[in-house]
């Protein structure tokens, strides 16, 4: 790969390195939507718990 980076014209090299870049901000995206919708679930989760404490 490093050796097809360095064969590869300066504007082509911008677009790979614009490519790499929206990958990795799409896939820091991603990962930031998990882990809220995860939070989320928990948090619906220990509510539904601690209902059941104080019900009980």
């Amino acid at each position: 790969m490093v050796k097809c980076v360095f064969s590869m014209p300066l504007r082509g090299l911008q677009g790979f390195l614009l490519f790499a870049n929206l990958l990795n901000y799409h896939c820091h995206l991603l990962t930031i939507s998990c882990i809220h919708k995860r939070a989320k679930q928990l948090t619906s989760h220990l509510k539904q718990k601690i209902k059941k404490l104080f019900i009980s």
